[in-house]
């Protein structure tokens, strides 16, 4: 008898334990953001850092801002004012604290302070068209130890800003150009997507809502 006392006492105390921690604050399901910021990209930086940037959905006079917030509590403050230019895809490097942003139909990428909002260094990709479809529609990028990858929705190439061992961005920055298997056919448009570290390609045409396919290793070889 006494031997099945002890165990039921271990039992209630096993089960006690989770019901103690289910107190925890959680994350907010939603943070609202401000009227007519419409954001495309997320990136998380340190902590529970979120950033957000508003990209072609959002009023003319907040293109290009960047909003830096907390996760946990939904508290946000602009980082970067409006530029006029989308803010799409972002990724941030911990190493150099640094924000990777995509530029869209701008044709261009910019590096921002993560904790000023400060620019670091900016690129122009490809020139924008004034009228008419977009020649150039810088989508999303990735950063890796070595570079930092962007992508063009509709040219068949990627971007590539060499990194410094600290993750410092270089002033200038290579074309690495796609093949037909990974683009398509020419005059195709196609949205290409890495995935780091191991830098895989998916792709899918664009505009689509297929999902995106992965591209074979041997396929496309990244520098």
């Amino acid at each position: 008898m006494p031997r099945h006392t002890v165990a039921t006492g271990i039992f209630l105390l096993m089960c006690a334990v989770p019901a103690a921690q289910s107190h925890t604050p959680g994350y907010p399901d939603v943070i609202p953001l401000p009227d007519g910021f419409g954001p495309e990209g997320i990136a998380v930086g340190n902590g529970a850092t979120f950033y957000a940037g508003a990209a072609l959905g959002s009023m003319p006079g907040l293109l290009g801002q960047i909003l830096v917030g907390d996760l946990r509590t939904g508290a946000f403050f602009q980082l970067v004012a409006p530029t006029g230019r989308p803010a799409l895809g972002m990724k941030f490097d911990s190493r150099s604290k640094l924000l990777f942003v995509a530029g869209g139909p701008s044709g261009s990428a910019t590096v921002y302070d993560g904790t000023s909002g400060a620019q670091v260094a900016f690129y122009q990709f490809g020139a924008p068209s004034p009228t008419g479809p977009p020649t150039t529609f810088i989508n999303d990028v990735i950063v890796t130890r070595d570079a930092a990858y962007f992508t063009d929705s509709v040219a068949p190439v990627l971007y590539r800003v060499e990194l410094g061992h600290r993750g410092e961005p270089s002033a200038t920055f290579d074309v690495v150009p796609l093949p037909p298997v990974v683009f398509g056919a020419p005059g195709s448009c196609a949205e290409v997507c890495l995935t780091s570290p191991s830098l895989r390609l998916y792709s899918r045409p664009f505009p689509s809502s297929r999902l995106a396919q992965r591209l074979p290793s041997e396929a496309i070889r990244v520098p």
